[in-house]
Formats: C-alpha cells, structure tokens, sequence
C-alpha cells in the first residue's frame, strides 16, 4: 500500500494502481476535468501508476499544461485518423504547421483529388471511434540513432532536423505520429 496525499487529505491506494483512478476518487472536487497529475512535484500521464507514498496534485483541462496535453492528445487522435482514413494510398504527407488563435493549422498533401466532404466525415467518426475506444496513448524514449532510423523507415527524413537532444527521442504512440509523417507502411 502507499500512501497519497492530496492537499489536506491522505489516502491508500494499491501500489500499482493507475493515476486515473485516483483522478476518479476526487474529479468532483474539481470544475474541470483532471487531465494530469504531479507526483511529488513531477508530472505524470494518467496512465501512470502509484509506486509509493507521495504528494500528489491535480492538473486539470482549466490549467495551461492540462489544456496543453488535451491539445497534444486531439492532434494525435486526429493524425491517426486521417491515416487510417486515408491510408498510404492517398495521403503522402500530413503535417501540423503552426498554431492560429486557438486552432492550428494542419497540411495535408494528397495523392489525386481535395479531400472529400465523404472523407472528412469519415476523419470525424474515426475519431469518435477512437476516443470512444478509451485506449492510452503510451509513451516510449528511443536512442537516438534507433529513433532517426524509425523515422527514415516511415519515408520521414526531414524529421532528423527537429532538434533531438543527445540521448532519447520521446515518442507518443497510438502508432508512431510525430508533428511531420507519412502513412504506416
């Protein structure tokens, strides 16, 4: 057992259990939606499990980081979309270019014709397919050099100047979609 405290409040929880079902146990303490937490003042997915005693505070949507993280999650919830949607057949490229106010502006470039009222309609419901499903999205470091080859693999070459640092590349997967990519193979 390890023991949680939460401002004022101290509770035991399985080592092993996952941070969202401790988010449950106090989300109606909070008018917005608890997005992340910190553990002992580092941040930590919701994914993530309790390990031992610590001092946990809730980062919620109405916090800049937890906004931050849902826009992170919708942006890759809707690159896998369009992937899956449109496949290697008719997408080469689809790229998240810049933020506009509180929207971004994305490019896709396409084999053949604009996309389609149909294609975009089914982009929405693959995302609602997706966020209904409730699956994580994981996280995984990678040596540099394995994560320059991943890329090269994916045809996604001009990724290798993004500014790695020296030792891991961060990953998000539902699969591998940074803010430049290609199709799966």
């Amino acid at each position: 057992m390890a023991t949680l405290t939460i401002g004022t409040t101290q509770r035991e929880y399985d080592e092993g259990t996952k941070f969202e079902y401790v988010a449950k146990d106090f989300q109606n303490e909070y008018p917005e939606m608890i997005a992340l937490v910190t553990e002992n003042g580092k941040i930590r997915e919701l994914t993530k499990s309790v390990k031992k005693d610590a001092q946990i505070e809730f980062i919620t949507l109405g916090d800049n980081i937890g906004h931050k993280a849902y826009v992170r999650t919708a942006t890759m919830t809707l690159i896998k979309s369009i992937n899956d949607v449109l496949g290697k057949s008719r997408l080469d490229e689809v790229m998240v270019e810049y933020a506009i106010g509180q929207g971004y502006y994305f490019e896709l470039k396409l084999f053949g014709e604009a996309l389609t009222s149909e294609e975009l309609q089914k982009i929405k419901d693959r995302m609602q397919e997706l966020v209904d499903a409730d699956r994580p999205i994981t996280k995984r470091a990678y040596p540099k050099e394995d994560a320059i080859r991943l890329f090269e693999e994916r045809g996604m070459t001009d990724s290798r100047q993004i500014g790695f640092d020296d030792y891991t590349i961060r990953q998000r997967k539902q699969t591998l979609y940074p803010n430049r990519c290609k199709p799966n193979p």
